[in-house]
């Protein structure tokens, strides 16, 4: 239990989320089968949060700073929505920044 980061649920499933520290995998648990799965992309990630069925990781460094950005929707996948030219902590990272982000990538479409 001492390597989970950041835990996160779907408000409306039985859907539990959380990153493994030492890992660097974000997990899903499905409470209605008791199945669990990585769901993160390959490397090194950590969970930023949860808004309404929009995942957001975060991708990691050698030293765990933040170099990118990724939404996902779980059986979608996840896409890069920013990259940091400057590797930014993990804790300078809000949901709300995610959520720009997101906006900013859907509106250039």
């Amino acid at each position: 239990a001492e390597n989970i980061g950041k835990i996160a649920v779907f408000y409306d499933q039985d859907i539990f989320f959380y990153d493994n520290l030492r890992t660097g995998v974000v997990y899903m648990f499905n409470g209605s089968d008791s199945s669990w799965r990585s769901i993160s992309p390959n490397g090194k990630f950590r969970l930023i949060g949860i808004d309404g069925q929009e995942i957001f990781v975060a991708e990691l460094n050698k030293d765990n700073e933040v170099t990118a950005a990724y939404r996902g929707r779980l059986k979608v996948g996840f896409k890069k929505i920013a990259t940091y030219n400057t590797p930014v902590e993990f804790s300078k990272i809000t949901l709300n920044s995610m959520r720009e982000a997101s906006d900013k990538m859907d509106n250039n479409k």
